[in-house]
């Protein structure tokens, strides 16, 4: 079932958008191809999280309110996409959703903007908790 939501209600499960899709999406959308966005409902609180250039396109052509698909998730889940909406509480939905030139980009930016919020360079916790996972069974890397 599909309903429409004002924009200035949902947060993107994004940072930003790469300039090539949200291209396509302007493009789509003054053709009249308007696909809904899907959306998970978290307490009332709602995250796109398929169809945020979309949103953006839509919300840059003036348009306040978009179709959307509502998205059940398990619960193991969940977590992730709460962190998501979190992140993207603090930076106010599509308000500040910037467009960037390419995917590299994009990825430097979403790492800057969970090291904000979070305190984190995620670029290398992976190696991080890998080296304490190690240490604690008497294996540290040097």
């Amino acid at each position: 079932m599909c309903e429409k939501l004002f924009i200035s209600d949902l947060y993107p499960c994004e940072c930003c958008a790469v300039q090539n899709s949200y291209d396509r999406a302007i493009k789509k959308i003054k053709e009249g191809e308007i696909d809904p966005v899907k959306v998970v409902n978290l307490n009332g609180e709602y995250l796109v999280t398929n169809g945020c250039n979309r949103v953006k396109a839509t919300k840059d052509l003036g348009i306040d309110k978009v179709l959307v698909k509502w998205r059940h998730i398990p619960k193991q889940e969940m977590r992730s996409f709460e962190d998501a909406l979190n992140l993207h509480r603090k930076y106010k939905g599509f308000n500040n959703y910037d467009i960037v030139k390419d995917e590299d980009e994009r990825k430097k930016r979403t790492n800057e903007q969970k090291k904000d919020l979070f305190g984190i360079n995620f670029k290398n916790l992976k190696d991080k908790l890998n080296n304490i996972n190690e240490s604690s069974h008497g294996t540290e890397k040097k």
